[in-house]
């Protein structure tokens, strides 16, 4: 009598191993979709097609609000002008019942950033605002040139070494006694360009104003300083002339102008059962893009857009766009045409959102994180020779289904 097999047929193996190495898909239907066609063998599997699409609306924008980063701008090159703003929410003193205390300095501090080059010989000049600041991101809107500078408080010049410092006079004093009595008579700063070409990078976050001062304990002179710091702040720029038609050959992307970029895409539907295995954003950089600097790279963000818009659309804020990145690409650069295509590999889901009955296609909105302190990157608009492609590819249903 044969011995009963020890080990089971070669096919169970086959099929063992294709269920278990079966690539995990987003939704259980998928799954499942996915281990049927395995189980039914290679002539099984459904057609996989790859289609690309150029965008049917395309354009760029700037922001629409004041920056609220890390790195704030100050000073002017060519049609660029960018201010920037703090406003402290409290006051530090020395003891002003002190009968001995001498007020010696009092200045405005805070650090450069050296992600941005210091420029030379550019004056620019502490002013009081005259204006409530919008301190907050979007409540309400902030837009250049911003609140209206008041009383000059002092200048002062790029040349000096850092960290960069506003000397004021000491008869300051006793306006900052009242604005520390009563916070909200005090409306902020704002620091503004003035003369010379360049732009000043300063760290978000760091300024402060320092008050140097001598009082007399037990019987010696004694030189103290208290610090005030300044925790809100912000940046608004320029607005860029002309703005875009939603005609152009190339689209701006970063840079100084922090621009965005809204794309629409028009995707078929999605055949019933089919599975979607890609959507791909490959973004195309004009050769005559500027280059980055050797070490330098930024990350990209992709968010959803809710409402509808026109190519003639000006600025981001109006877009509407969701606050949840969708998708990113992390460590971009140009520095060669080797570095021409970004790839941007998008959730799939969105094809089936794009394309559902009753689903939202707006696009999508990218934008260039922390761009503002690299040049801008300039895209192949829909109307170049060469555009920016969204590729798509999907798998229909294996014939019949068990």
């Amino acid at each position: 009598m044969r011995r009963p097999a020890l080990l089971p047929p070669v096919t169970s193996i086959l099929l063992a191993a294709l269920v278990l190495g079966a690539p995990g898909c987003a939704k259980k239907g998928d799954k499942l979709l996915g281990n049927e066609r395995l189980l039914r063998g290679a002539g099984g599997l459904g057609t996989t097609s790859s289609a690309v699409h150029v965008p049917d609306r395309d354009t760029y924008v700037t922001p629409g609000d004041g920056n609220y980063g890390p790195t704030l701008l100050a000073g002017s090159d060519g049609t660029f002008e960018s201010r920037a703003f703090f406003k402290p929410t409290s006051w530090a003193l020395p003891d002003t019942t002190d009968l001995t205390l001498a007020i010696q300095t009092i200045w405005f501090e805070t650090s450069y950033d050296a992600a941005v080059s210091i420029p030379a010989g550019v004056v620019l000049s502490l002013h009081r605002a005259d204006d409530t600041l919008a301190v907050e991101p979007l409540s309400p809107p902030a837009t250049f040139p911003g609140p209206t500078p008041g009383t000059q408080l002092g200048t002062t010049d790029t040349d000096q070494p850092a960290p960069f410092r506003v000397p004021m006079s000491t008869t300051l004093f006793d306006s900052i006694k009242t604005w520390a009595k009563y916070p909200t008579a005090f409306r902020g700063f704002v620091l503004r360009w003035i003369s010379g070409t360049g732009i000043a990078g300063l760290q978000a976050g760091k300024a402060q104003v320092r008050i140097g001062y001598n009082h007399t304990v037990s019987g010696s002179v004694r030189t103290d300083t208290v610090s005030t710091a300044i925790p809100l702040d912000y940046t608004l720029h320029s607005t860029a002339t002309p703005l875009a038609l939603g005609s152009e050959s190339k689209l701006l992307l970063g840079g100084r102008y922090e621009w965005g970029v809204p794309l629409h895409f028009s995707p078929p539907p999605v055949e019933e059962g089919s599975t979607v295995n890609e959507a791909t954003l490959l973004l195309r950089v004009e050769p005559g893009s500027p280059l980055f600097a050797s070490g330098v790279d930024v990350d990209l963000e992709v968010r959803s857009l809710p409402n509808a818009w026109a190519e003639s659309i000006d600025d981001t804020l109006s877009l509407g766009a969701g606050a949840t990145v969708i998708a990113s690409r992390a460590d971009v650069f140009y520095r060669s045409a080797a570095d021409s295509v970004i790839a941007i590999q998008l959730p799939q889901s969105i094809i089936r959102q794009w394309t559902t009955p009753g689903g939202v296609n707006e696009g999508i909105l990218v934008t260039m994180s922390i761009g503002n302190v690299v040049p801008e990157l300039h895209l192949s608009s829909r109307e170049s020779a060469n555009p920016i492609v969204l590729r798509v590819t999907t798998t229909t249903p294996p014939p019949g289904r068990f």
